[in-house]
């Protein structure tokens, strides 16, 4: 999960692309799952009785960040921008177009590798889970 976060960050300085808002609110909910395995991991030898609710709550941050990635998929190809190039009456430039499409390819791939984080948040999140039902 670690790797795929760093692998973002990276892409995002490689590729020139600032964070957006939906970045940051995928960050946030792969922040949020990480802090709940971190203390279910903390908790599972003294607690493991606590240890389900965290495990599903970064199974749940994983589930958020899916919406929000295909949400901010969706917007990339919404919004005033793309509709100043697909109007009818509007003639963009073949450079404004593809700085368009340039612009929507690096972000994807920023989004891809957040969502790819959060997958492997939600297979160590089941990980803790198996774990606290066999050893708790």
């Amino acid at each position: 999960m670690f790797d795929y976060a760093a692998t973002s960050v990276r892409e995002l300085e490689l590729l020139d692309v600032a964070a957006d808002t939906w970045m940051k609110a995928i960050v946030a909910r792969l922040r949020d799952g990480a802090a709940a395995l971190t203390q279910g991991f903390q908790r599972f030898r003294e607690h493991p009785e606590e240890v389900e609710p965290l495990a599903a709550q970064a199974r749940r941050a994983e589930r958020e960040v899916e919406s929000l990635y295909r949400k901010a998929l969706a917007e990339m190809f919404a919004g005033e921008a793309y509709q100043a190039m697909t109007d009818p009456g509007a003639s963009p430039s073949g450079r404004v177009c593809l700085e368009f499409v340039i612009d929507r390819i690096k972000r994807r791939e920023v989004y891809r590798h957040l969502s790819n984080a959060a997958d492997r948040l939600a297979h160590v999140g089941e990980a803790l889970h198996d774990m606290s039902v066999k050893y708790g």
